[in-house]
């Protein structure tokens, strides 16, 4: 007598790894094609957790990741690292003008996904204090892109230092 199968599809949802448990008993019990259809599935579909049962025990029923194991595309950690540390060097650029404006090697989508999963960074618009925990000599840009970037920076400086007229602003560039 096969069960119905809106009750099957209930209980697969409920917890798969007991639904599974019972499938694999049944195939080894009945066989695969009377499995296939007391569960309402294909055989292809009892072979596959029989044979992941068989070759792994227990263990083999629960869900894998369906994620690639290899990913040829992925934004090297030192790449990574940089574009965190620029971000936090210009908290008011969005992705696509910091790629835009340092020719950057990552497509938008993929620096905001950086951004994103490296760290909590806030954008504050209200805030003009610079904090350049020396990162920058390990950037590597062309020299336009270095121009650019000490333009931003010696705006928002000059914006700075409008707002705290009480601070002393010195700002020191060295070339190497």
């Amino acid at each position: 007598m096969s069960a119905r199968y809106f009750d099957l599809i209930r209980e697969m949802k409920l917890n798969t790894y007991n639904h599974r448990l019972r499938l694999v008993e049944s195939a080894q019990e009945r066989g695969i094609k009377p499995t296939a259809r007391l569960f309402s599935t294909t055989v292809p579909t009892v072979r596959k957790w029989l044979r992941r049962f068989q070759q792994h025990g227990p263990s083999g029923l629960t869900e894998r990741s369906r994620a690639r194991h290899h990913q040829p595309h992925q934004t090297p950690p030192a790449v990574e690292a940089q574009l965190l540390a620029l971000r936090k060097t210009l908290p008011t650029f969005g992705a696509r003008r910091l790629i835009r404006e340092f020719d950057l090697p990552v497509g938008h989508d993929a620096l905001e996904r950086i951004w994103r999963e490296g760290a909590n960074l806030t954008c504050s618009h209200q805030r003009w204090e610079i904090c350049l925990f020396g990162f920058l000599p390990m950037l590597q840009f062309s020299e336009q892109c270095v121009e650019r970037l000490l333009d931003h920076l010696s705006l928002a400086v000059v914006l700075w230092a409008a707002k705290h007229p009480d601070r002393e602003v010195s700002v020191e560039v060295s070339g190497d």
